[in-house]
């Protein structure tokens, strides 16, 4: 099993590249339209999956993706492609937040999910992520942006340049003054 590589890309695809790591190319599979510049060296997080006639790598660029992307393939009938898939249409930290705070219908509605949204709030809804603290303390301005029409990009960028220890008033007008800039 591997942890990491730290290597060249060698070639882009949709949903897969090229790297090379030591004089070795290997293909590993990533989100869809993931940003990669070739010939630029990276680090990558690995996960290996053996399947019947062969072996395919998953790579992420930071480790939180790796780790949710262990956890959603921990759902029952979610394999690496499809979690692949949704790691590519949602940000991770929103994807999170709409798990702990089992936002159902909002999960449904990020391509890829569909009909595992409630699987996903089943399994992992209380294991995920425990170190996300605005998750938790920040989940009412979540709702109130939300309700605003303010987009998920928009709000979850937002939500991470919160100061800790605001009020929820306080909080969502910082947020919302971060969105203007």
């Amino acid at each position: 099993m591997y942890s990491y590589f730290f290597g060249t890309i060698k070639n882009i695809k949709f949903n897969k590249i090229i790297f090379e790591v030591n004089k070795i190319g290997y293909e590993i599979f990533t989100k869809p339209n993931e940003k990669f510049t070739l010939s630029e060296e990276n680090k990558l997080y690995i996960y290996d999956y053996l399947k019947d006639d062969r072996v395919l790598l998953c790579g992420f660029k930071t480790y939180k993706e790796y780790e949710i992307f262990i956890k959603l393939i921990e759902v029952n009938g979610i394999g690496p492609k499809k979690a692949l898939q949704i790691l590519g249409n949602v940000k991770v930290e929103e994807l999170i937040f709409l798990i702990k705070t089992k936002n159902i219908s909002e999960l449904r509605k990020i391509k890829g999910i569909g009909v595992f949204a409630e699987s996903i709030v089943l399994k992992l809804a209380d294991n995920i992520d425990k170190n996300d603290e605005y998750l938790s303390k920040y989940s009412n301005v979540y709702l109130a942006l939300k309700s605003l029409g303010y987009s998920q990009n928009e709000i979850t960028d937002s939500m991470n340049n919160l100061k800790d220890g605001l009020s929820d008033d306080e909080a969502l007008k910082e947020a919302i003054r971060g969105m203007k800039k």
